[in-house]
């Protein structure tokens, strides 16, 4: 298999993942990717194609998952003062503004924009679609035979997955497992952790663990909805990016 296959294909593992976390959708068709065609995208990406693995068993549960029980808990794990927040900033203690910089310089370099749905850059459906975009950048430089900018957005994806979302993925699956009440949320978490490590590896960064001893805590006050205040980009971050 190709290189820009297997990049497409997991930027399509990824999206699938986005949509698990996603609130429920009014057309469960997206949800509807039969076995041999799972089993396809999955050997794509170079992953185990066995299509009853952890992705099958989410988008199943998917399908079948009672939409009213869906849409309340995905309210009561993320949104508001949910009990498992999405978004890095919740689960990072740095300093937010920078944090929410260095994401929002990211998606600047590579002139990528949110789908305005009032996501919060650092909310985890918004970086996983962006780290999908970086990875369909990649294929096509890498399809085109442009090996500066594949070495451009190679490295940025790197640096993506190692500093935000690697840093936090995993604590909020571990927190994820510890809150949620419906069976899809935890399958959804078993399959992000499986697309997200396998496309780690991939690209070259270390297993996804987070910081260490870092622990879940919440701040008084802090707003944990997926809502960008005002739609705009923060100054600064990530203009250390030279595209080619």
């Amino acid at each position: 298999m190709s290189a820009p296959v297997a990049r497409l294909a997991q930027a399509d593992l990824l999206l699938l993942a986005a949509r698990l976390f996603s609130p429920p959708p009014a057309d469960r068709a997206l949800f509807d990717v039969d076995a041999e065609t799972l089993a396809a995208m999955l050997g794509a990406a170079g992953m185990d194609p066995a299509p009853n693995g952890a992705i099958g068993r989410a988008l199943e549960a998917a399908r079948i998952a009672d939409p009213e029980a869906w849409r309340a808990e995905h309210t009561r794990l993320f949104d508001g003062s949910g009990a498992c927040p999405m978004n890095e900033t919740v689960h990072i203690r740095r300093d937010k503004g920078a944090i929410l910089a260095d994401v929002a310089g990211f998606y600047r370099a590579f002139g990528w924009r949110a789908v305005e749905r009032g996501e919060k850059l650092d909310c985890l459906v918004t970086e996983l679609e962006f780290a999908a975009v970086l990875l369909a950048m990649l294929a096509e430089a890498e399809r085109a035979g442009s090996p500066e900018r594949a070495e451009v957005t190679l490295a940025a994806l790197r640096s993506f997955f190692a500093d935000h979302l690697g840093e936090w993925l995993p604590l909020f699956c571990e927190r994820l497992r510890e809150t949620a009440a419906l069976g899809l949320f935890l399958d959804a978490a078993e399959a992000l952790e499986a697309v997200f490590g396998h496309v780690a590896a991939e690209i070259g960064v270390p297993a996804p663990i987070g910081p260490e001893g870092a622990p879940f805590l919440l701040e008084e006050g802090t707003p944990f909805t997926c809502g960008m205040a005002g739609g705009e980009f923060r100054p600064g971050g990530r203009d250390d990016i030279d595209l080619v």
